[in-house]
């Protein structure tokens, strides 16, 4: 495993000067534009390594900080002497479980009595992804199928990210954690307070290991892991609730040492044009005229259900339809989800559909004969003897005459 001095071939008692020859040397031979195509790839990732070197070398402060910590930023090196915290007797080496993290949640929680457990599992991110769809694809069910590309293991290497030649002299320090594994972070807590402790370095994935370029895996350039494609198929039942999440265990990228996380659609309901679906059932308005509210009608056309059908209603005569009617027709609303019912649950369950009437009344001055009105009064007369608001004429001497009524 390479010290920043071994990349650039200097003893560590070097001077600024050799330490500015060394590298300049070295950036000449290596530099991407002054190579051939088929090693660019590698000599990008070696000029990366020489310039961090130098950078940390030509710092005084930096160079003694790497020094006597092995890392810049005043972390000791995991694999050396002084792994672990500064002014503490805890070394997050491989053999801890926890990690730095846990230490940090120690002091976090000392209140609380720390009980043995096993490692936390590392997992890569959830794919998540956002979709609107319509009442009838809940009605009738529907499967999303979706393009997606992910990480895989590559299946040369395994996920090692080794050629088959690699050897004990394959790996080098890491120059972003400089071998530690780690990298300082801040971590936002109450009241504006951060607590600094530190994370898994996303170079190496917290090994505090790089690979020589010349002995990376050639098909996933040293990542161990390739790229994917396939479709997926998001099942959304019949019946489903208006909005949701779908979730695909396991189909997120992989990463070696790492469980791949889940994809998952998020979706929500778009507002139908004249339904509206609460719990399993169906609401809507059917407008009808006067006269039909009035004398009946024989069977006409309601509303189009969301399989298509037109639902045919009628009125017999006598029956008045009031501003409160409301209609149910029985097994038109929306499918029950069967969510492991027991056996006397019926796979064809519906809801209820509920359609409230409102009554379209005559535009003001609808009449053409004056007699019309009487011969309408007349019809429409009813017995108003049990009337709550009877007055008599007496109580005429105390009645009060309302003015500017508004019709609204």
């Amino acid at each position: 495993m390479s010290s920043l001095y071994e990349i650039l071939g200097v003893d560590p008692s070097a001077t600024q000067d050799d330490i500015k020859r060394a590298y300049r040397k070295l950036a000449l031979k290596h530099h991407p534009d002054k190579v051939e195509e088929s090693v660019r790839v590698e000599s990008e990732a070696l000029f990366k390594e020489i310039s961090t070197a130098y950078e940390i070398l030509s710092d005084e402060v930096k160079r003694s900080q790497y020094d006597i910590y092995g890392d810049t930023d005043g972390v000791p090196n995991r694999n050396g002497s002084g792994g672990g915290v500064p002014g503490f007797g805890f070394d997050f080496d491989d053999e801890n479980p926890y990690g730095a993290d846990e230490f940090f949640n120690f002091f976090n929680n000392h209140h609380q009595q720390r009980t043995s457990r096993p490692p936390k599992e590392r997992k890569t991110p959830d794919a998540v992804m956002e979709m609107e769809i319509t009442l009838h694809d809940l009605y009738k069910g529907k499967v999303i199928k979706v393009s997606s590309t992910r990480s895989t293991i590559c299946s040369k290497c395994s996920g090692s990210r080794l050629r088959k030649n690699a050897d004990s002299n394959s790996m080098m320090k890491c120059m972003f954690c400089h071998g530690s594994g780690m990298k300082r972070a801040m971590r936002p807590v109450q009241n504006g307070w951060a607590i600094e402790e530190y994370i898994d370095c996303s170079h190496c994935d917290g090994s505090g290991l790089r690979i020589q370029p010349k002995f990376k895996c050639k098909k996933c350039s040293g990542t161990g892991c390739v790229e994917e494609s396939k479709i997926l198929e998001f099942n959304i039942p019949r019946g489903s609730a208006n909005e949701g999440e779908i979730i695909l265990e396991g189909e997120s990228d992989e990463k070696p040492n790492y469980k791949p996380g889940n994809v998952i659609l998020k979706y929500t309901t778009k507002a139908h044009e004249y339904l509206e679906r609460k719990g399993n059932n169906l609401h809507t308005i059917w407008k009808l005229p006067l006269s039909d509210c009035l004398t009946g009608f024989d069977y006409k056309p309601s509303i189009k259900t969301l399989d298509g059908r037109f639902l045919m209603v009628n009125s017999p005569t006598g029956k008045v339809i009031t501003p409160t009617t409301v209609l149910k027709v029985p097994n038109e609303g929306m499918p029950i989800l069967d969510q492991g019912r027991n056996w006397l649950f019926k796979q064809n369950s519906k809801g209820d559909l509920y359609i409230k009437i409102e009554i379209e009344f005559p535009k003001d001055n609808w009449f053409i004969e004056r007699n019309e009105i009487t011969k309408l009064r007349l019809l429409l007369s009813h017995d108003s003897s049990s009337s709550k608001n009877e007055i008599s004429e007496g109580d005429l001497n105390n009645a009060i005459y309302a003015a500017n009524i508004e019709f609204q």
